[in-house]
């Protein structure tokens, strides 16, 4: 077992929702480019074209309930980490996880009762890259060695139905108090900021973003952000969630073949500042979900310094959180009814009843990637 008291994670595993229109979520999943793998009861699994077995849950919702999120999955460097996940207080035991792929898992709840599980012991799968990506990019030079692609060799690409997602790539909470967050993510698992807000005078941090400390290994820039959310808010909320692409012109087709069939856009196509990754926020109509499809996002590792970066309060702007990109969709900053739903967090099972509100909130902070 590792001499770190933190829990060693390896990287984010999956997410997981309850949807109160399922066969919809479930075709707009597929038309996102996730893979349905298995079905147990009103519970669906989605995997990418990555190693894991599956990284979306999508739960049907008691009727009359609207959609809920339900935390998310992390995977543990060992089996020894996993064993020391399962003594921090308030953590359930270990128990056998359902679906795909099999293994273990140990449930956290945060400060706010969102499940936080890690996961260990699943079988992989064989990963399935897509064929048609991007050949090397020539470059507007007169310099030869900046023009890598031979000649005859063309960048051209079938009319896809569906461009494939590769993995959960990062997910974005609002939360009651940042500090509590920061230092329950901190304290516990090997998670480090790569970039932190700060407001006012004094420099009050606000948000970070958040990687997985791994060391001299390079990960991506966050796997999580976290930020207070709005004032008076007592719940948390969560903004988006997002999903790795292979390419560019695999964003933009995403794109494209998401527009064709009617779907509603949240924001897109652009790049962010932190992060830098190109992004395409998608609305899942009825949950009031926003899902990101996102491409060429940044790295860090233990030699990447910690940006600190002041903002503003207030509603951000396109030119806060992209270098460029269009319009905000009307559905970016859409928000449910904020009704207060109580919370029941069941640490014994691997089935976690945990139920929470999901307004896509106004965010007091300049930052959402």
């Amino acid at each position: 077992m590792s001499s770190d008291s933190r829990v060693i994670l390896k990287r984010l595993n999956h997410i997981w929702y309850s949807h109160s229109d399922i066969d919809w979520t479930r075709n707009f999943l597929r038309d996102f480019g996730m893979q349905q793998v298995a079905q147990l009861g009103d519970r669906y699994y989605f995997k990418g074209y990555g190693d894991l077995p599956y990284i979306y849950v999508a739960e049907k919702a008691s009727s009359g309930s609207r959609g809920m999120f339900k935390g998310a999955a992390w995977e543990a460097e060992s089996k020894e980490e996993l064993d020391k996940a399962a003594k921090i207080p308030g953590a359930s035991s270990i128990v056998k996880l359902e679906g795909p792929g099999g293994g273990l898992c140990v449930t956290i709840p945060d400060p706010w009762g969102i499940p936080f599980r890690v996961v260990w012991g699943q079988d992989l799968v064989e990963p399935q890259v897509p064929r048609d990506v991007t050949k090397p990019i020539n470059q507007g030079t007169v310099d030869v060695e900046s023009k890598p692609r031979p000649a005859g060799v063309f960048q051209r690409f079938p009319h896809s139905d569906v461009v494939p997602v590769h993995k959960l790539g990062h997910y974005v909470l609002n939360v009651p108090s940042y500090v509590k967050a920061k230092d329950f993510y901190l304290k516990h698992f090997n998670l480090t900021p790569s970039d932190i807000m700060t407001i006012g005078k004094g420099g009050r941090e606000s948000g970070a973003f958040l990687h997985l400390d791994r060391g001299k290994e390079h990960v991506d820039h966050h796997s999580i952000y976290i930020q207070d959310g709005p004032p008076n808010d007592t719940e948390p909320t969560l903004h988006h969630s997002a999903y790795e692409v292979f390419d560019l012109d695999h964003e933009f087709r995403g794109h494209e073949n998401l527009l064709r069939k009617g779907y509603t856009l949240a924001w897109g196509v652009g790049r962010h500042v932190l992060g830098s990754q190109l992004f395409d926020y998608w609305h899942q109509s009825g949950d009031g979900f926003n899902v990101e499809h996102y491409a060429d996002g940044d790295l860090v590792n233990d030699t990447t310094p910690v940006g600190i970066h002041a903002i503003s309060e207030g509603p951000p702007s396109e030119e806060h959180l992209s270098t460029w990109a269009p319009k905000f969709g009307e559905t970016f900053f859409a928000s449910q009814p904020a009704d207060l739903i109580k919370k029941q967090l069941s640490v014994g099972s691997d089935s976690v009843s945990s139920v929470l509100p999901q307004p896509i909130s106004l965010l007091p902070a300049e930052i959402a990637a």
